[in-house]
């Protein structure tokens, strides 16, 4: 199942970059991230811990960048995931993925925020498509959102 959004921001795939690439900044545009930190490594192969919230419970994704093409495409793989500090799943999903492109577009850039997660069973398959899926593509909205924010703003 795939969740995708994209956006059109007035900067340039390197004023958009830093947001993108540094998970501790995170929070900073992305709505399900509160912290974010690196666990080990830089680029490709990096691992990284996201820290939120979702349903109301404290969730933890740990996930390795398994693209990296700065400043135009970081990708990453959930390698597990945490509700309340036990493992369980963050996104409905026994797999998932999900990743960032940035294009240029004219005098700015487009930005797409992708999600592609394999349900596993049909329970999880049921919350992805008519539980979680609004949610979802309204975070990402959110997300395009304030990303622009920072990109376009002053002193970006």
């Amino acid at each position: 199942m795939e969740f995708v959004r994209n956006r059109r921001i007035a900067a340039s795939p390197q004023r958009i970059w830093p947001w993108v690439e540094d998970v501790t900044r995170w929070s900073e545009w992305f709505t399900e991230a509160e912290r974010g930190e690196v666990l080990s490594g830089m680029g490709l192969g990096r691992r990284q811990r996201m820290f939120g919230h979702a349903r109301g419970k404290a969730t933890e994704i740990d996930s390795v960048v398994t693209a990296y093409e700065p400043p135009h495409l970081l990708r990453w793989h959930h390698e597990a995931e945490r509700v309340d500090g036990e493992p369980g799943p963050v996104v409905y999903a026994k797999d998932a993925v999900a990743e960032v492109i940035i294009k240029p577009d004219r005098d700015g850039s487009r930005v797409t925020y992708r999600l592609t997660a394999e349900p596993g069973n049909p329970l999880y398959w049921f919350l992805l498509r008519f539980v979680a899926n609004r949610p979802i593509h309204a975070s990402f909205e959110t997300s395009l959102n304030r990303l622009a924010s920072l990109a376009e703003g002053e002193g970006a």
